[in-house]
C-alpha cells in the first residue's frame, strides 16, 4: 500500500476472453526512483497477477567518498570524511569491517551523521597498541526503489597509540 499511485477500488470490465482494462493514478516523483506492485485478481475465469509499476524520480541518489582512504590518529578523536551524497542518513547501510586480521573490541562507534550532504562524522576509541595499526573498512549502501544498490566505501588505517604509522628501524634491521 503507498500513497503515491490511486488504485480503482473495483473493475467491473471483464471480457469474455479474461482481459480487463483500468487507469492508475500517480503522483509527481520529487524524490528517487521508486516502485509499487498492484496484485490483479479475476476469480470468474480463475486468472491472477502481479504488476510493477516502477517511477523515475526528478533525483537521481548520489553518495561517494571524495577520498577513498583515511588515516587517523592513535588517540581517540571524530572522523569529518568528505562525503558528497543527497541520501539521508536512514536510508543508509553503513556497516564496518575490521581488516588486517585485527580481532579486538570494535573501535569505530556507532554515532555517524551526515553533516550538510558533505560530511560522513563519526568518532572512534584510541588504539591501545604501541606497535600494531589498525584497520577498517566503512561501506555505505543504498537501494532504491527499484531494487539497484550503490555503494561507496572508505578505508581507515589508525596510528599506534604514539600518533605513529610505523616504527624507527635501523638500516641493519630493514635488510634482515
Amino acid at each position: 500500500d503507498v500513497d503515491w499511485l490511486k488504485l480503482p477500488s473495483r473493475i467491473d470490465s471483464l471480457t469474455e476472453e479474461g482481459s480487463m482494462k483500468f487507469n492508475l493514478d500517480y503522483e509527481e516523483n520529487e524524490g528517487f526512483r521508486r516502485m509499487a506492485s498492484v496484485a490483479v485478481i479475476a476469480p470468474e475465469v480463475g486468472r491472477s497477477d502481479t504488476l510493477y509499476i516502477k517511477q523515475k524520480g526528478a533525483n537521481v541518489p548520489t553518495m561517494q567518498f571524495q577520498q577513498s582512504s583515511q588515516q587517523i590518529l592513535g588517540s581517540a578523536s571524530t572522523v569529518l570524511a568528505d562525503l558528497e551524497t543527497n541520501i539521508a542518513l536512514e536510508d543508509l547501510t553503513i556497516d564496518v569491517l575490521y581488516t588486517g586480521g585485527y580481532t579486538g573490541e570494535d573501535w569505530i562507534n556507532n554515532d555517524f551523521t551526515i553533516e550538510n550532504n558533505e560530511f560522513l562524522k563519526f568518532s572512534y576509541l584510541a588504539n591501545p597498541s604501541e606497535t600494531a595499526l589498525r584497520n577498517a573498512k566503512i561501506s555505505l549502501s543504498y537501494v532504491d526503489g527499484w531494487g539497484d544498490k550503490i555503494v561507496s566505501e572508505l578505508f581507515l588505517t589508525q596510528a599506534n597509540a604514539n600518533d605513529e604509522f610505523g616504527e624507527r628501524g635501523t638500516f641493519t634491521e630493514l635488510r634482515m
